[in-house]
């Protein structure tokens, strides 16, 4: 494995993890990309806009409405004062809850409490047109370019207001302006739906499996949010002639399709959203290229990866090249490289439960039974644990090491969206050995509940560890 490219003096470290010795008859070449921030300045003013699911099956049962408002008044809570904010009242049609008018509200104490006041009168009585919500806040947050801008998106029901078409051409439209992290509660929602806007707006889908358990979720959301520095970066990968870039996804920590942005003969760029300081994340990409005469055993340079900023074009960082050794040695060529084996292990875990899913849906109970026991060994095979909880809830697992499953009869509509929508989560991959100061006691993020290592400053979700130990 070749891992070059740390350039830390710089805001935004790169490092390029590839096997690069291919055999001429080889056409592709995969490698992952750790992107890592470092201290990326003091926080930018910040623009929250909470999109809540006000539609008529919101009332059934009551409690969902109930704990909607309860959710929406902590978010309100957990923003700091200062912050941009709009709360929306969503339905077939995208209403203000607060403020009466299409602006953001500055956050304080008197704003604070006439939202709160909004948000309890909120009601359930409609339908459901998440493409208009979408494009309100995009309307919303339009005015305020110079922030990170974020929304946060809450249903309970499938899309069933405005087409599939209308939908895409929100996300078109609001791609790149904001981020949007969407939430599912009850069993009525679609997770396909809620991923393709996570995807295409650079957030995070999951579900709530209790009701309860919403406020807690939306709290921890927001201050996550507000942790961001940077509105936006950008991936730019630049093909060499002789070489196409195939595709560039994002693999950690999750698994999420990216669409470039712009595209040109030979560069692409990828819109990667907000960042906080101390944030890590991981892309993979694949080259296609083919041996035409070459010079074999020595390193070419196949592309060139950089990261860039959204808002002025500057380079955060230096750039890392991606490289190919043309080799006859097949002992070298067919040597995978650890991170991409993982990355590519975890979207294959990735599948399985969604095979699983569409398998159980057609009342195919053996074909289901087979793809969960399969995402089963995977999930503990790479100690993906968040994953192997949910597929806990969905199968009896007798053997997991060996997939010896058999599918719960008592499955709960809950726990299989749950399952569905949180399938892409990943684990980050092998590092390279930590340091001595790594091998103190690990610290687990009050945020996020990850582990990280004892002498880290930053969870990678972006929380900023005390000077003493622990949390």
């Amino acid at each position: 494995m070749a891992e070059r490219g740390d350039a830390m003096g710089a805001a935004v470290h790169l490092r390029l993890s590839q096997q690069k010795y291919l055999s001429t008859s080889d056409s592709r070449m995969h490698a992952v990309l750790t992107v890592a921030a470092g201290e990326l300045g003091p926080a930018r003013d910040s623009a929250e806009v909470l999109l809540v699911d006000c539609s008529g099956s919101m009332s059934t049962p009551p409690t969902k409405i109930t704990e909607a408002r309860r959710a929406a008044i902590g978010a309100l809570d957990a923003l700091p004062d200062g912050v941009l904010f709009a709360v929306v009242q969503g339905t077939d049609r995208a209403r203000m809850a607060y403020p009466r008018s299409p602006e953001l509200a500055r956050m304080d104490a008197r704003t604070r409490d006439e939202a709160t006041a909004a948000v309890s009168r909120l009601y359930a009585g409609g339908g459901t047109a998440m493409g208009g919500w979408l494009k309100l806040a995009d309307r919303l947050l339009a005015g305020h370019v110079g922030a990170v801008r974020h929304a946060l998106l809450l249903t309970d029901g499938h899309n069933e207001g405005e087409s599939v078409a209308v939908l895409d051409r929100a996300l078109r439209e609001c791609a790149g302006h904001f981020v949007c992290d969407a939430r599912g509660i009850g069993q009525d929602w679609r997770p396909d739906e809620l991923r393709r806007i996570a995807s295409a707006l650079r957030g995070g889908a999951d579900s709530v499996r209790v009701e309860a358990e919403l406020a807690d979720d939306f709290r921890r959301l927001v201050r996550a949010a507000m942790a961001k520095v940077l509105p936006d970066l950008l991936i730019r990968v630049t093909a060499l002639p002789g070489s196409r870039l195939r595709f560039v996804k994002q693999a950690f920590p999750a698994e999420l399709e990216l669409q470039p942005t712009s595209r040109g003969e030979r560069i692409a760029e990828f819109r990667t959203g907000a960042w906080a300081s101390g944030e890590v994340r991981e892309y993979q990409l694949a080259v296609e290229l083919r041996h035409d005469g070459e010079p074999m055993a020595e390193d070419l340079q196949i592309a060139v990866v950089q990261a860039v900023r959204a808002d002025d074009g500057g380079e955060a960082g230096p750039p890392v090249p991606v490289l190919v050794h043309w080799t006859d040695d097949p002992q070298r060529s067919s040597h995978v490289d650890p991170l991409v084996a993982h990355y590519t292990g975890q979207a294959d875990l990735n599948a399985a439960v969604l095979a699983g899913c569409d398998a159980f849906d057609r009342g195919d109970a053996e074909g289901t039974r087979r793809h969960w026991a399969r995402a089963v060994v995977l999930a503990h095979g790479s100690g993906n644990e968040d994953v192997l909880a949910r597929l806990r809830r969905l199968v009896q697992i007798r053997d997991a090491a060996g997939g010896v499953v058999a599918v719960r009869p008592d499955l709960r509509r809950v726990d299989f969206l749950n399952a569905a929508v949180g399938s892409n989560i990943s684990t980050r991959g092998p590092r390279r050995a930590e340091s001595p100061a790594a091998a103190g006691p690990q610290r687990r993020c009050p945020e996020c509940d990850r582990r990280n290592p004892g002498d880290a400053r930053f969870c990678e979700c972006g929380h900023r560890f005390g000077t003493g130990s622990g949390r």
